[in-house]
């Protein structure tokens, strides 16, 4: 049984470090999120077509969110001791494309290789499990591919594994030729076959830029989905209504002791539709949140834990508007503009040396 959330005089009576690792681990379920995992789990279900699902989406979408909370809902529905689903992040490759065979199996051996913490497995479960041969292999220098590939298929089953989880999955097909990557998606199919196990791939367009695979082969093509996990739109009134609402809800979610120095008011008439009520802040907040982070949440979640860091750092209660103003300009002297250009459907519009302004008019603002 999990422990209760703790109240906000809680929360505040905590030091700053506290504060800030409180308020970055909170996870705020707006509508893309909750639209893409409800897709995604969907397309999980056992007699779903499909053994590969690609979430594609923007850098600081939230794409990382998802996935944690994919893995926890579904090891939350599981019987002790099994583990339905498994996570990895596809590292960056140093020199040429991603080393798929080895360092693959070799990964998700080791991460289905007894995951629990030994007071969540009961005795009995542990038990079963040794009568059954659930015995973790050797992941050393000698094993090979083939090894490693038979020991993961075999381990599978066994624990109940229904999805295979792969962060930052364009680094698949990094520099990868089209047979290559026709072989690495093979390999994937090849496993999701002999285990009933479904993949669920999460990258950038990069996936699609460095080979469209799906048009590389008509089997793979078929067995494959694709949910687009997208930042939201200036442009588009319902988005900037929803981004609007993730902004003040995270501005009000603050650990802070006095009000984010920022008017909010209630949507009311034909404009407050819906269940939930709508609100509204001042339009220098709404445009500044959205030119630095390009309608992404995950960068508006950083920009905000920054600037609280800050404002609790210099012995302050409250937030500004020129605090999130200095996070900002921090962000464009990192190449913040390179972040716009990439996460805005026009990106091409943007050269990644231009200004502002040039930002500015290509996301609506």
């Amino acid at each position: 049984m999990s422990a209760p959330a703790p109240t906000r005089a809680e929360i505040l009576a905590g030091d700053a470090d506290e504060r800030v690792d409180w308020y970055a681990g909170r996870i705020l379920p707006h509508r893309e999120l909750r639209r893409v995992t409800d897709e995604v789990t969907s397309l999980l279900r056992p007699r779903r077509p499909g053994q590969i699902v690609i979430v594609v989406g923007p850098t600081g979408v939230g794409k990382t969110t998802l996935l944690e909370e994919l893995k926890a809902s579904l090891l939350a529905a599981a019987p002790p001791g099994m583990l339905p689903a498994v996570s990895m992040e596809c590292p960056s490759p140093e020199k040429g494309g991603y080393e798929f065979g080895r360092k693959h199996w070799r990964s998700l051996v080791e991460a289905m290789n007894d995951p629990f913490p030994d007071d969540h497995m009961p005795p009995d479960v542990a038990a079963e499990r040794r009568q059954r041969g659930i015995e973790w292999p050797a992941t050393g220098r000698r094993s090979t591919s083939d090894d490693l590939r038979r020991a993961a298929i075999a381990m599978a089953p066994l624990l109940g594994v229904r999805a295979v989880l792969l962060d930052e999955s364009q680094h698949l097909f990094s520099e990868a030729g089209g047979r290559s990557i026709v072989m690495q998606m093979d390999a994937l199919k090849s496993f999701s076959n002999q285990c009933d196990v479904k993949h669920v791939l999460f990258g950038t367009s990069d996936m699609f830029i460095a080979g469209d695979f799906k048009d590389l082969n008509a089997q793979l093509a078929r067995r494959t989905r694709t949910v687009l996990f997208d930042a939201y739109r200036y442009d588009h009134a319902d988005d900037r209504l929803e981004f609007e609402q993730v902004l003040i809800q995270l501005l009000r979610l603050m650990p802070l002791r006095e009000r984010v120095q920022a008017s909010i008011g209630r949507v009311t008439g034909k404009a407050a539709r819906g269940r939930e009520p709508r609100y509204r802040i001042e339009k220098p907040w709404l445009e500044l949140a959205f030119l630095h982070s390009a309608g992404c949440v995950g960068i508006l979640k950083d920009l905000l834990v920054s600037a609280l860091d800050e404002v609790l750092s210099a012995g302050r209660e409250s937030l500004a508007l020129e605090d999130l103003q200095r996070e900002c300009d921090r962000l464009n002297a990192g190449g913040g503009l390179h972040i716009i250009a990439d996460n805005v459907s026009q990106w091409h519009k943007i050269k990644p040396e231009g200004s502002l302004p040039e930002a500015r008019s290509s996301l609506g603002l």
